[in-house]
């Protein structure tokens, strides 16, 4: 009888703190997740796989660029054989911030976003600029600009999203009208002035124009027009790209609209227009990596048919000089560019005499198949050109891919995937060597 009460008791005692228990198991997961993530975080893993060519062409760049993820930031740099790396551990998860530009998409540059809407047929537009911060809306304004075009079918578009023509420099926001040649009239560079879309009352600034350029004669047939591919800005330049008489047209303002000087690319033909047989011919989409402090802006377009792509090179120190122009390919069999993320997953840099690329690239069993890229394993690629000639190809080895083990083996028709529990290749930057302390 004693025994049983006993019991009883014992019964009782567990029932009122069952939850202490269970407390101090959470607590021990919490915990021991916690000495996990601190211990691991300087034990990232970094190696330099130099798989051909002249290694001796690293000595002269600095790789830098993060893998990150909600827990963590690793921050870290390659030069040569030599890598270093520092993590920092995020108070708190985190989703990681990481921007997929998809064509038509807002328009990123630093900490602002940008988006432009308009018609054709009207030559009013809208653009849109919003500045977020920890998932918050801490400004949002808009611009008007006119841009008096004449349209000429009933089937015109633009030659790229309308936030190609987006460029900015310092506070300064400029904008052109990315119009093919079924456009006549006049387009030129507008520097946009911006209100804050709570004053309904007040009356929209009037953007200003630094410059103006005629798009074609009345009348003239669409083969003596031009196509506006975009805008881009290198320090305090402005490079406005056009396409005409089958050639790539690189012109270099500064902010008061003064032409610093061309460059012309000769036999640049677009896809899809009557063009001579036998010659290359590029997409209107293009990708534009920026070196201000080096007055350097190389551009990429995709050739066809095929998976290379065209690098130029283009430095400003004087006017608009063409100084390299190169056609690779980071694909093979089995291995795919890095589509995810439009911006932050590759660079380009040209220093002396040498073409460097930079890519993520993902590993595909199969080249027929249509994966779900964000679960394929990644790898951070670099490629060396010299006068058109590969000279070296390296890696950098990371644990990147043991957060991936698990999809492995799963469902491939579930396409649910938490970012903060991967990482991701970002920010990934090419400059010159530093000189050593």
């Amino acid at each position: 009888m004693q025994n049983t009460n006993f019991l009883l008791k014992v019964k009782v005692l567990i029932r009122k703190h069952a939850a202490v228990p269970l407390l101090l198991m959470v607590f021990a997961i919490f915990l021991s997740t916690g000495i996990y993530i601190y211990t691991a975080k300087d034990d990232a893993a970094f190696q330099v796989n130099h798989i051909e060519g002249d290694p001796s062409v690293l000595n002269h760049i600095q790789i830098s660029g993060q893998l990150i993820d909600g827990y963590h930031k690793t921050s870290f740099q390659w030069q040569g054989s030599a890598t270093a790396a520092q993590t920092a551990i995020n108070e708190k998860v985190e989703t990681p911030g990481l921007y997929r530009y998809f064509m038509g998409g807002m328009k990123k540059i630093d900490d602002l976003d940008f988006s432009v809407s308009g018609t054709p047929f009207n030559r009013d537009y809208i653009i849109t600029l919003r500045e977020m911060k920890n998932n918050r809306t801490i400004r949002y304004e808009v611009a008007e600009a006119t841009v008096p075009t004449r349209v000429y079918s009933m089937n015109t578009v633009y030659t790229n999203p309308l936030e190609y023509g987006i460029a900015l420099i310092g506070d300064d926001v400029y904008w052109t009208l990315v119009a093919t040649k079924q456009y006549g009239g006049s387009n030129g560079i507008y520097k946009l002035a911006f209100k804050s879309t709570s004053s309904y009352s007040e009356k929209s600034p009037e953007s200003s124009v630094i410059m103006t350029f005629p798009l074609k004669d009345e009348g003239a047939d669409d083969s003596t027009g031009i196509d506006v591919l975009g805008l881009e800005a290198v320090g305090d330049k402005l490079v406005l790209l056009l396409v005409q008489n089958n050639e790539l047209h690189i012109q270099a303002y500064n902010t008061y609209g003064k032409r610093l000087g061309e460059a012309v690319m000769p036999d640049f033909q677009l896809v899809g227009q009557n063009t001579e047989e036998n010659k290359p011919r590029y997409f209107e989409g293009y990708e534009a990596f920026v070196h201000a402090e080096e007055n350097q802006i190389i551009l990429s377009f995709n050739n066809s048919p095929s998976t290379d792509k065209t690098f130029i090179t283009i430095d400003l120190t004087q006017a608009a000089d063409i100084v390299d122009i190169t056609r690779l390919t980071a694909e093979s069999k089995g291995i795919r560019e890095d589509t995810n993320y439009g911006y932050g997953v590759r660079d380009a840099f040209y220093n002396e005499g040498t073409l460097y690329y930079l890519t993520s690239v993902r590993e595909v069993e199969d080249d027929s198949v249509n994966y779900i890229d964000a679960r394929l394993p990644k790898r951070l690629v670099i490629h060396a050109y010299q006068q058109k000639k590969l000279v070296y190809k390296g890696e950098l080895l990371t644990d990147i891919n043991d957060d991936r083990i698990k999809w492995k083996n799963f469902n491939q028709s579930n396409y649910s995937i938490d970012e903060r529990e991967y990482r991701n290749f970002d920010k990934l930057l090419i400059r010159k060597a530093q000189p050593k302390a």
